[in-house]
């Protein structure tokens, strides 16, 4: 094409057989609805900045969980599990998702039966289940089990953040309001949870007494404090989120008309 094509001032011929592109479409519109991949442009994502931070971030707060507090500290108290399992469902579950949406590493993207309120019942019984007694002891006292209910903490727990922060471009908004209902209502379950454990009358894990980071707490202490911790940051990092889901979802820009019609 010649300098005075691309001016505009060239002749008739001179601008035939050019066909600029349609503004709306770009390589990181493309998604496996199309027939393509989709990942070109989710993987441009995940090399911004902020992104980038977050994995590393979330990577650091999981090594520091399973690499530090949990062998170092007593395995029979209750409060030192809770700290972990917040940590990894409610501390390092969402940073790595946030590293992770709409990457070819979102094993939620093309799952889309997995909405986020069906993401936030498979966490429910993960966590519920893992707190009954019995699991709650078989963990303790099992090095196997104790690692297959961290696992299962942080599966359940990026599932659900994945599940409403990622996905492809497409129907992204979608998600996102329905990731608010998801995050409301795991914020209500931990909730609940958290309430009946700090609130329980009597101990329900173990006898006796346990050190926590050096304090010398009873069983029943120990409990309402892992209660308590439960109940706080179940309550405040799951509402926080779905408040953000929100805001996000409100303030998105709405599509332009078709001028054409």
């Amino acid at each position: 094409m010649s300098l005075e094509a691309a001016e505009g001032g060239g002749s008739a011929h001179s601008t035939v057989g050019f066909v600029a592109p349609p503004p709306s479409v770009s390589s990181a519109d493309i998604s496996p609805a199309r027939g393509e991949k989709g990942d070109r442009g989710s993987a441009e994502l995940s090399h911004r900045p902020s992104r980038l931070a977050a994995l590393i971030m979330g990577s650091t707060v999981l090594l520091a969980l399973w690499a530090i507090l949990l062998p170092f500290s007593d395995r029979s108290s209750f409060s030192i599990h809770m700290i972990a399992h917040m940590g990894v469902v409610a501390g390092a579950a969402p940073l790595i998702a946030i590293g992770l949406a709409g990457t070819r590493f979102d094993f939620t993207a093309r799952q889309i039966w997995l909405s986020p309120l069906l993401a936030s019942v498979i966490e429910l019984f993960a966590i519920w289940g893992w707190h009954i007694p019995a699991m709650r002891a078989l963990s303790e006292s099992s090095l196997p089990f104790a690692f297959l209910e961290q696992v299962v903490f942080l599966i359940a727990g990026l599932t659900l953040w994945l599940s409403c922060l990622g996905g492809w471009q497409a129907g992204r908004e979608e998600r996102r309001l329905a990731g608010t209902f998801g995050l409301l209502f795991t914020s209500m379950h931990m909730t609940l949870l958290g309430a009946l454990l700090a609130l329980s009358p009597r101990p329900l894990y173990g006898e006796g007494e346990v050190s926590c980071f050096g304090v010398t707490l009873s069983a029943a202490a120990d409990q309402q404090a892992g209660g308590v911790v439960m109940l706080l940051v179940g309550a405040v990092v799951y509402l926080a989120g779905g408040v953000t889901l929100l805001a996000r979802t409100l303030n998105a820009p709405q599509p332009m008309e078709d001028s054409s019609r």
